[in-house]
């Protein structure tokens, strides 16, 4: 009897295990599939809008910055018979101190598991290496057009993609990258997915943006992807189309790209799409330690100075690739770390116990006669408006590169205040002394400003080219 009822016992338990298997496995489908559907709902709506018919779309030519021509030359001020620093005996403020030394960050480490991979790749001198779900898969078939796009769209959207999502938006944080570094990263990461395949880079590039929260769109014309980007500020020879009275322009990330006359795309987003992509640069991220050396030489009062500053390059590595925006932009960049603080210690000695006059009338001797001069014409073949950085590192530079470096001395080891001067065909600078001095002055929010123009060789404070004396420039803030 003890015997029947175990045997009885043992066949309830078993039924019941394989019943609550049974159920379990049932209910884990169940919810990996409600999960899944949710986790699509916004794809799902995106994915169906975009099966529907596209419309064709001109390129129209990208706007030009400044279409007058700047002189071959720099001219040349006639020396003054004296030059009289007395006339303002302010003393120099104590210039800016050095900011801590820069931390590189150590990228996320790898993720163990056989769902991903991990890709790594370079972003201006540093290794990342990011995981991608191994299922990930832009493969098309046959022509290529919105409907094959939208079938790409649900692929990733079903991979793990949110992984990815979460190293890049860490790395991001941690690199101190703005939105076109964010961009970069993106986009680096694509070419070590898919080699040599730029239609894939580029769709994995607007996936993952538009699920970073950017508004971005892309196009197609002849088999060929088009990368479409709304900017903040105006993006300079760029072609671009108007999408509901919004800017787009056409990204060309590749080196060498082929130019389009026309494509095909859509005018709605993505409701995960509302941010637009800022070029904003106010802090340049910390990467390597890659200084490099030069020496400014100049002659200022009949001596003659040989300066040493240590410039970092990762400021020039991620200007190499940065699209040519408003110059407000640039006189607002900073300098790295590394190069202030090379800066700050090369000219302390020079400017401390300076009069207010003095200390500007060095820093412009300095910046007149330091570099070479060359338009972004005749070096690049295209206008190229650099950072304070750059100016270090090219051979040659031009006026409004010398005026954005010149501005950032100023305000960084004066704490006087300083404007950029927009003239047709020419930028300059002016300062704000707290002490009336002679000269040619403007007038901006009830201050006057002394003309200092960083191109006009041997000219002292107050003195503007002759040509623009009688035309009020556009000011640019800081």
């Amino acid at each position: 009897m003890i015997l029947k009822r175990s045997i009885f016992v043992l066949i309830f338990v078993l039924i019941s295990i394989g019943f609550s298997q049974e159920s379990f496995e049932d209910w884990a489908k169940k919810d990996t599939k409600q999960f899944k559907n949710f986790m699509e709902k916004d794809d799902k709506v995106f994915t169906d809008f975009l099966k529907k018919d596209w419309k064709e779309f001109q390129a129209l030519e990208g706007i030009k910055a400044d279409t007058k021509p700047k002189p071959k030359a720099m001219p040349k001020a006639k020396p003054k018979k004296k030059i009289d620093d007395e006339t303002n005996d302010i003393k120099l403020s104590p210039v800016v101190k050095k900011t801590p030394p820069k931390i590189i960050p150590k990228p996320k480490p790898q993720i163990k598991t056989t769902d991903y991979k991990n890709y790594k790749f370079q972003l201006y001198g540093i290794n990342l290496d990011i995981p991608v779900d191994k299922k990930i898969n832009l493969s098309t078939n046959g022509k290529l057009d919105n409907k094959q796009i939208s079938k790409i769209w649900e692929k990733i959207a079903t991979t793990k993609y949110k992984k990815t999502l979460e190293y890049l938006e860490d790395n991001k944080k941690n690199l101190l990258l703005n939105d076109w570094g964010y961009v970069m990263m993106t986009y680096n990461l694509s070419k070590s997915i898919f080699v040599n395949q730029v239609n894939k880079q580029k769709i994995f590039v607007w996936f993952y943006l538009v699920k970073s929260g950017y508004d971005v769109k892309i196009g197609y014309i002849d088999n060929q992807i088009v990368l479409l980007m709304p900017s903040k500020t105006t993006i300079y020879s760029t072609s671009y189309t108007k999408l509901n009275e919004q800017r787009y322009y056409v990204i060309n990330l590749e080196k060498d790209a082929k130019k389009v006359k026309s494509f095909y795309t859509y005018s709605d987003s993505h409701s995960a799409s509302k941010n637009i992509i800022d070029l904003k640069l106010l802090t340049i991220p910390n990467f390597t330690d890659k200084n490099i050396e030069k020496i400014l030489r100049f002659t200022h009062k009949g001596k003659k100075h040989n300066l040493k500053i240590a410039f970092d390059m990762d400021a020039i590595n991620l200007m190499e690739s940065y699209p040519q925006t408003e110059i407000s932009i640039y006189f607002n960049i900073p300098l790295a770390q590394d190069t202030k603080n090379s800066i700050v210690d090369t000219f302390e000695p020079y400017l401390s116990g300076k009069t207010e006059l003095e200390a500007v009338n060095f820093l412009l001797k300095l910046v007149q006669t330091s570099f070479q001069y060359k338009t972004d014409d005749d070096q690049f073949g295209r206008e190229k408006y650099f950072a304070p950085e750059e100016t270090f590192f090219y051979p040659y530079s031009d006026c409004e590169d010398r005026s954005i470096l010149f501005s950032y001395l100023i305000s960084n080891l004066t704490n006087l205040t300083v404007v950029g001067l927009d003239y047709p065909g020419h930028i300059s600078t002016a300062v704000q002394f707290n002490k009336n001095v002679d000269g040619d002055k403007i007038k901006y929010k009830d201050a006057t400003y002394l003309i200092c123009d960083p191109t006009y060789i041997n000219a002292t404070v107050g003195m503007c080219m002759p040509q623009f004396k009688t035309i009020n420039p556009k000011i640019i803030a800081l």
